[in-house]
């Protein structure tokens, strides 16, 4: 088994912030994903996404910060695929309380 390489100064070369904010925002702002997680938490799962992620850190490498954006897009939307399909499911308790005093 490999041992993961840790790269917390790829988040200190200009232009990876805006980057990892950008890529947050695009998953924030998807009706898709809005009400499974808050862009707090997809900034700083962007943060240790391009920190252990040799992919991502080629990316910054190399200064091609569309490419890296893109991956984390596609990074981020992999892990709340299945937190945003969960809450699509849930039903409020509001709306259960709703449909009872209908019937």
């Amino acid at each position: 088994m490999s041992e993961m390489h840790v790269d917390w100064t790829v988040l200190d070369v200009s232009h990876v912030e805006p980057v990892i904010f950008q890529a947050a925002r695009s998953i924030s702002k998807n009706v898709r994903y809005q009400n499974a997680v808050e862009i707090e938490d997809l900034q700083q799962e962007a943060r240790i996404l391009v920190a252990t992620k040799p992919d991502l850190q080629e990316c910054v490498d190399e200064g091609l910060m569309g490419l890296l954006h893109s991956r984390l897009v596609r990074d981020l939307a992999d892990l709340y695929k299945t937190e945003a399909r969960r809450k699509d499911k849930a039903v409020s308790y509001e709306l259960l309380l709703d449909t009872r005093g209908a019937a």
